[in-house]
Protein backbone atom coordinates (compact mmCIF):
# COMPACT_ATOMS: atom_id res chain seq x y z
CA UNK A 1 0.00 0.00 0.00
CA UNK A 2 2.84 2.67 1.05
CA UNK A 3 5.56 1.18 -1.16
CA UNK A 4 9.43 0.12 0.40
CA UNK A 5 13.10 1.63 0.23
CA UNK A 6 15.43 -0.38 -1.45
CA UNK A 7 16.54 -2.58 1.18
CA UNK A 8 14.14 -1.64 3.68
CA UNK A 9 13.61 -5.92 4.22
CA UNK A 10 15.44 -8.92 3.09
CA UNK A 11 14.60 -9.20 -0.93
CA UNK A 12 13.78 -5.68 -1.22
CA UNK A 13 16.27 -5.58 -4.04
CA UNK A 14 15.10 -2.15 -5.59
CA UNK A 15 12.49 0.41 -4.42
CA UNK A 16 8.97 -0.21 -5.32
CA UNK A 17 6.28 2.46 -5.42
CA UNK A 18 2.65 1.73 -3.16
CA UNK A 19 -0.79 2.03 -4.20
CA UNK A 20 -1.13 5.29 -4.09
CA UNK A 21 1.85 6.75 -5.63
CA UNK A 22 1.15 4.80 -8.79
CA UNK A 23 -2.24 6.08 -8.73
CA UNK A 24 -1.06 9.71 -8.53
CA UNK A 25 -3.56 12.27 -10.49
CA UNK A 26 -5.86 9.11 -11.23
CA UNK A 27 -7.95 6.97 -9.37
CA UNK A 28 -7.44 3.92 -7.14
CA UNK A 29 -10.03 1.29 -7.43
CA UNK A 30 -10.07 -0.89 -4.32
CA UNK A 31 -12.30 -4.09 -5.57
CA UNK A 32 -13.98 -6.67 -3.55
CA UNK A 33 -12.66 -4.79 -0.16
CA UNK A 34 -15.09 -6.52 1.83
CA UNK A 35 -12.21 -8.92 1.53
CA UNK A 36 -9.96 -7.10 3.26
CA UNK A 37 -8.60 -7.70 6.71
CA UNK A 38 -8.33 -5.42 9.28
CA UNK A 39 -4.78 -4.09 9.43
CA UNK A 40 -5.53 -3.11 5.69
CA UNK A 41 -8.45 -1.19 6.53
CA UNK A 42 -6.25 0.79 9.36
CA UNK A 43 -3.84 1.52 7.33
CA UNK A 44 -6.34 2.62 4.86
CA UNK A 45 -8.07 4.95 7.31
CA UNK A 46 -4.48 6.64 8.35
CA UNK A 47 -4.02 7.62 4.97
CA UNK A 48 -7.10 8.81 3.43
CA UNK A 49 -8.63 12.10 4.37
CA UNK A 50 -12.33 13.01 4.61
CA UNK A 51 -12.05 16.85 3.29
CA UNK A 52 -9.56 16.14 0.46
CA UNK A 53 -8.24 13.84 -2.09
CA UNK A 54 -4.74 14.18 -1.22
CA UNK A 55 -2.78 11.17 0.97
CA UNK A 56 0.19 11.92 2.35
CA UNK A 57 2.82 8.49 1.97
CA UNK A 58 5.97 7.24 3.22
CA UNK A 59 7.60 4.26 1.52
CA UNK A 60 8.65 1.73 3.89
CA UNK A 61 12.20 2.28 5.24
CA UNK A 62 11.98 5.82 4.18
CA UNK A 63 9.98 7.77 7.14
CA UNK A 64 11.64 11.13 7.04
CA UNK A 65 10.41 11.27 3.12
CA UNK A 66 6.85 11.39 2.13
CA UNK A 67 5.60 12.04 -0.95
CA UNK A 68 2.08 13.74 -1.88
CA UNK A 69 -0.48 11.91 -3.78
CA UNK A 70 -3.34 13.43 -5.57
CA UNK A 71 -6.11 10.45 -5.75
CA UNK A 72 -9.52 9.56 -5.91
CA UNK A 73 -9.94 6.19 -3.80
CA UNK A 74 -13.31 3.92 -4.86
CA UNK A 75 -13.84 1.42 -2.73
CA UNK A 76 -16.01 -1.19 -4.08
CA UNK A 77 -18.04 -4.09 -2.09
CA UNK A 78 -20.16 -6.87 -3.25
CA UNK A 79 -22.34 -7.05 0.13
CA UNK A 80 -24.47 -4.47 2.00
CA UNK A 81 -22.23 -2.09 3.84
CA UNK A 82 -24.92 -1.86 6.69
CA UNK A 83 -24.46 -5.87 6.83
CA UNK A 84 -20.25 -5.77 6.79
CA UNK A 85 -20.27 -3.33 9.94
CA UNK A 86 -22.93 -5.07 12.07
CA UNK A 87 -20.43 -8.25 11.35
CA UNK A 88 -17.61 -6.25 12.12
CA UNK A 89 -16.26 -7.06 8.87
CA UNK A 90 -15.71 -3.15 7.90
CA UNK A 91 -14.42 -0.60 10.00
CA UNK A 92 -17.00 1.82 11.24
CA UNK A 93 -14.73 4.83 11.25
CA UNK A 94 -13.49 3.78 7.94
CA UNK A 95 -16.71 3.81 6.67
CA UNK A 96 -17.53 6.96 8.36
CA UNK A 97 -14.39 8.36 6.20
CA UNK A 98 -15.76 7.96 3.13
CA UNK A 99 -17.42 10.95 1.68
CA UNK A 100 -19.96 9.65 -1.04
CA UNK A 101 -21.84 6.28 -0.97
CA UNK A 102 -22.73 4.68 -4.19
CA UNK A 103 -25.64 1.85 -4.45
CA UNK A 104 -25.91 -0.08 -7.92
CA UNK A 105 -28.57 -2.85 -8.14
CA UNK A 106 -28.15 -6.21 -9.45
CA UNK A 107 -28.01 -5.80 -13.18
CA UNK A 108 -30.31 -8.46 -14.11
CA UNK A 109 -32.75 -6.35 -11.53
CA UNK A 110 -31.90 -3.53 -13.24
CA UNK A 111 -33.14 -5.00 -16.70
CA UNK A 112 -36.34 -6.85 -15.42
CA UNK A 113 -37.74 -3.75 -13.48
CA UNK A 114 -37.15 -5.13 -10.13
CA UNK A 115 -35.18 -2.36 -9.24
CA UNK A 116 -34.69 0.92 -9.82
CA UNK A 117 -32.21 2.46 -12.22
CA UNK A 118 -29.52 4.51 -10.34
CA UNK A 119 -29.84 8.43 -11.24
CA UNK A 120 -33.21 7.89 -12.51
CA UNK A 121 -31.55 6.93 -15.85
CA UNK A 122 -34.02 5.04 -18.39
CA UNK A 123 -32.61 1.61 -18.86
CA UNK A 124 -31.48 1.95 -22.28
CA UNK A 125 -29.98 4.82 -21.36
CA UNK A 126 -27.95 3.27 -18.55
CA UNK A 127 -26.91 0.21 -20.64
CA UNK A 128 -25.31 2.54 -23.38
CA UNK A 129 -23.48 4.56 -20.91
CA UNK A 130 -22.00 1.51 -19.20
CA UNK A 131 -21.10 0.53 -22.67
CA UNK A 132 -19.69 3.44 -23.24
CA UNK A 133 -17.59 3.08 -20.32
CA UNK A 134 -16.37 -0.02 -20.75
CA UNK A 135 -14.80 1.40 -24.41
CA UNK A 136 -13.09 3.87 -22.29
CA UNK A 137 -11.79 1.65 -19.80
CA UNK A 138 -10.82 -0.75 -22.80
CA UNK A 139 -9.15 2.26 -24.37
CA UNK A 140 -6.86 2.76 -21.38
CA UNK A 141 -5.72 -0.85 -21.44
CA UNK A 142 -4.97 -0.30 -25.00
CA UNK A 143 -2.39 2.23 -23.67
CA UNK A 144 -1.12 0.54 -20.66
CA UNK A 145 -0.33 -2.42 -22.92
CA UNK A 146 1.46 -0.35 -24.95
CA UNK A 147 -0.26 -0.39 -28.08
CA UNK A 148 0.77 1.44 -31.29
CA UNK A 149 -0.76 4.84 -31.60
CA UNK A 150 -1.76 6.05 -35.36
CA UNK A 151 -0.29 9.25 -36.56
CA UNK A 152 -3.74 10.76 -37.37
CA UNK A 153 -6.06 10.43 -33.86
CA UNK A 154 -9.23 11.27 -34.92
CA UNK A 155 -10.95 7.97 -35.80
CA UNK A 156 -9.94 6.47 -32.62
CA UNK A 157 -11.67 9.61 -30.58
CA UNK A 158 -14.68 9.01 -32.58
CA UNK A 159 -14.79 5.58 -32.05
CA UNK A 160 -14.26 6.17 -28.03
CA UNK A 161 -17.87 7.57 -28.60
CA UNK A 162 -19.87 4.90 -31.04
CA UNK A 163 -23.75 4.55 -31.25
CA UNK A 164 -26.08 1.82 -30.39
CA UNK A 165 -28.95 0.76 -32.61
CA UNK A 166 -32.11 0.39 -30.41
CA UNK A 167 -32.09 -3.30 -31.78
CA UNK A 168 -28.72 -3.83 -29.88
CA UNK A 169 -30.38 -2.25 -26.51
CA UNK A 170 -33.32 -4.27 -26.72
CA UNK A 171 -31.59 -7.55 -26.42
CA UNK A 172 -29.46 -6.59 -23.84
CA UNK A 173 -32.23 -5.39 -21.75
CA UNK A 174 -34.10 -8.67 -22.45
CA UNK A 175 -30.85 -10.55 -21.68
CA UNK A 176 -30.18 -12.57 -18.39
CA UNK A 177 -27.38 -10.91 -16.66
CA UNK A 178 -26.25 -14.17 -14.10
CA UNK A 179 -22.95 -13.05 -14.41
CA UNK A 180 -23.86 -9.28 -13.50
CA UNK A 181 -21.48 -6.73 -15.01
CA UNK A 182 -18.52 -8.95 -14.92
CA UNK A 183 -20.64 -10.43 -17.76
CA UNK A 184 -21.56 -7.39 -19.63
CA UNK A 185 -17.78 -6.11 -19.68
CA UNK A 186 -17.06 -9.40 -21.32
CA UNK A 187 -19.87 -9.08 -23.83
CA UNK A 188 -18.67 -5.44 -24.31
CA UNK A 189 -15.24 -6.34 -25.20
CA UNK A 190 -15.97 -8.61 -27.61
CA UNK A 191 -18.63 -6.39 -29.08
CA UNK A 192 -16.19 -3.69 -29.67
CA UNK A 193 -13.27 -5.81 -31.11
CA UNK A 194 -15.84 -6.43 -33.91
CA UNK A 195 -16.84 -3.19 -34.29
CA UNK A 196 -13.12 -1.98 -33.91
CA UNK A 197 -12.64 -4.73 -37.31
CA UNK A 198 -15.56 -3.71 -39.06
CA UNK A 199 -15.06 0.08 -38.89
CA UNK A 200 -18.52 1.21 -38.59
CA UNK A 201 -19.29 3.89 -36.88
CA UNK A 202 -22.44 2.17 -35.16
CA UNK A 203 -22.69 -0.69 -33.39
CA UNK A 204 -25.79 -3.10 -33.99
CA UNK A 205 -27.01 -6.39 -32.37
CA UNK A 206 -25.58 -8.21 -35.45
CA UNK A 207 -21.87 -7.81 -33.70
CA UNK A 208 -22.84 -9.31 -30.78
CA UNK A 209 -20.69 -12.80 -30.07
CA UNK A 210 -22.79 -15.83 -29.88
CA UNK A 211 -23.99 -15.33 -26.35
CA UNK A 212 -25.74 -12.28 -27.24
CA UNK A 213 -28.57 -13.65 -29.27
CA UNK A 214 -31.78 -12.17 -29.77
CA UNK A 215 -35.15 -13.35 -28.23
CA UNK A 216 -37.93 -14.85 -30.45
CA UNK A 217 -41.23 -13.94 -29.54
CA UNK A 218 -42.66 -16.21 -27.26
CA UNK A 219 -40.00 -18.45 -27.13
CA UNK A 220 -37.52 -16.28 -24.97
CA UNK A 221 -36.27 -18.59 -22.37
CA UNK A 222 -35.50 -21.16 -25.11
CA UNK A 223 -33.80 -19.28 -26.73
CA UNK A 224 -31.75 -17.52 -23.93
CA UNK A 225 -30.96 -21.20 -22.33
CA UNK A 226 -29.55 -21.97 -25.84
CA UNK A 227 -27.45 -19.08 -26.05
CA UNK A 228 -25.95 -19.14 -22.59
CA UNK A 229 -25.24 -22.69 -23.33
CA UNK A 230 -23.13 -21.91 -26.19
CA UNK A 231 -21.54 -19.02 -24.55
CA UNK A 232 -20.10 -20.98 -21.55
CA UNK A 233 -19.33 -24.16 -24.17
CA UNK A 234 -17.09 -20.94 -26.26
CA UNK A 235 -15.80 -19.28 -23.20
CA UNK A 236 -14.78 -22.63 -22.36
CA UNK A 237 -12.78 -23.12 -25.28
CA UNK A 238 -11.13 -19.58 -25.11
CA UNK A 239 -9.67 -19.56 -21.62
CA UNK A 240 -8.16 -23.06 -22.13
CA UNK A 241 -6.31 -21.98 -25.34
CA UNK A 242 -5.19 -18.98 -23.22
CA UNK A 243 -3.87 -21.16 -20.38
CA UNK A 244 -1.90 -23.25 -22.88
CA UNK A 245 -0.26 -20.35 -24.55
CA UNK A 246 0.27 -18.83 -21.31
CA UNK A 247 1.66 -22.18 -19.64
CA UNK A 248 3.91 -22.66 -22.63
CA UNK A 249 5.10 -19.25 -23.11
CA UNK A 250 5.88 -18.38 -19.26
CA UNK A 251 3.54 -15.83 -19.49
CA UNK A 252 5.21 -13.43 -21.74
CA UNK A 253 2.55 -11.73 -23.90
CA UNK A 254 4.83 -10.96 -26.84
CA UNK A 255 4.87 -14.95 -27.74
CA UNK A 256 1.53 -15.71 -26.27
CA UNK A 257 0.02 -13.71 -28.42
CA UNK A 258 1.92 -15.38 -31.67
CA UNK A 259 -0.18 -18.59 -31.04
CA UNK A 260 -1.60 -19.89 -34.07
CA UNK A 261 -4.58 -21.43 -31.75
CA UNK A 262 -5.34 -18.28 -30.25
CA UNK A 263 -6.07 -16.79 -33.96
CA UNK A 264 -9.45 -18.84 -33.46
CA UNK A 265 -10.89 -16.81 -30.99
CA UNK A 266 -9.75 -13.56 -32.47
CA UNK A 267 -6.72 -12.61 -30.63
CA UNK A 268 -4.25 -11.56 -32.29
CA UNK A 269 -2.86 -8.29 -30.64
CA UNK A 270 -1.68 -7.68 -27.16
CA UNK A 271 -4.25 -4.73 -26.65
CA UNK A 272 -6.67 -7.70 -27.59
CA UNK A 273 -4.97 -10.66 -25.31
CA UNK A 274 -4.92 -8.28 -22.06
CA UNK A 275 -8.71 -7.57 -22.84
CA UNK A 276 -9.57 -10.90 -23.16
CA UNK A 277 -7.58 -12.15 -19.99
CA UNK A 278 -9.42 -9.45 -17.59
CA UNK A 279 -12.70 -10.52 -19.29
CA UNK A 280 -12.10 -13.93 -18.60
CA UNK A 281 -9.89 -13.37 -15.03
CA UNK A 282 -12.07 -15.15 -13.06
CA UNK A 283 -12.51 -18.31 -15.18
CA UNK A 284 -9.23 -19.27 -15.27
CA UNK A 285 -7.75 -22.41 -13.02
CA UNK A 286 -6.36 -21.93 -9.82
CA UNK A 287 -2.15 -23.04 -11.72
CA UNK A 288 -2.68 -19.88 -13.41
CA UNK A 289 -4.81 -17.27 -11.76
CA UNK A 290 -2.65 -17.49 -8.57
CA UNK A 291 0.83 -17.27 -10.66
CA UNK A 292 2.88 -13.96 -9.43
CA UNK A 293 3.24 -13.08 -13.62
CA UNK A 294 -0.56 -13.69 -14.03
CA UNK A 295 -1.38 -11.36 -10.94
CA UNK A 296 1.22 -8.94 -12.32
CA UNK A 297 0.06 -8.68 -15.90
CA UNK A 298 -3.59 -8.21 -14.52
CA UNK A 299 -2.84 -5.19 -12.03
CA UNK A 300 -0.60 -3.72 -14.33
CA UNK A 301 -3.26 -3.28 -16.83
CA UNK A 302 -5.78 -2.29 -14.53
CA UNK A 303 -3.61 0.96 -12.93
CA UNK A 304 -3.86 3.83 -13.78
Amino acid sequence: MRGHAKGSFTGANKAAKGWFENAHRGTLLLDEFQKAEEWVQTQLLDLLSATSDTVTVARMGEDEKRRVCDVKVVIALNEQLSDLIEQKRFRQDLANRVRHIESFPPLDDITSGREPVPRGMSVEAYLAALLVAFRWRFALLSVAAGDDTTADPTPHVRSLVPSFSNELIAVLRRRSWRGNYRELERLAADLFEDLDRSQRGRAEASLLPSDGVSFAPGDADAVEAEGRAVALRQRSKVVDALERALLLHDFVLSRVVEEVELRDYKISTRRTLVRRLIAHETEFSPEVREKSKFRRIVERSRSP
